[in-house]
């Protein structure tokens, strides 16, 4: 799981425009261009690239290189009910921006909804993961 990603929407009615833009967007052409505009990619191939290489910060690659071996792959933790875990908690988010932040119901509103996320989680075998 990362931050951002690109995919091709089910209902998509040209999938394979969409597939040729993703097949761009994500190519080592393209990551490589970057990378020598001083644009860092995720793509493991353009940082053995020599012509970045050249070009790039030693100590930025070298800083990669260790995150690449000994950092966890994802931004934040896995959950797979991660749209109703959000739904739950945007309810107390428009409860506070609706009220000034003045609700009475905030606090407790919060805790139910917390609760109802660990809910999720459990249900899915991820609580405590």
């Amino acid at each position: 799981m990362t931050a951002w990603g690109m995919s091709i929407a089910s209902q998509s009615k040209k999938k394979d425009l969409a597939k040729t833009f993703l097949d761009w967007a994500t190519g080592k052409d393209l990551a490589t261009r970057a990378m020598l505009a001083n644009i860092t990619m995720a793509r493991s191939s353009v940082w053995e690239d020599k012509a970045v290489l050249a070009k790039v910060n030693p100590g930025l690659v070298e800083t990669r290189t260790f995150a690449a071996k000994n950092g966890y792959p994802a931004d934040k933790p896995f959950m797979s009910a991660v749209g109703e875990a959000r739904d739950l908690i945007g309810e107390v988010i428009i409860e506070s921006i609706n009220s000034k932040g003045t609700s009475t119901k905030i606090e407790a509103m919060a805790k139910d909804r917390a609760a109802k996320v660990n809910d999720l989680l459990r249900d899915t075998g991820e609580y405590g993961k």
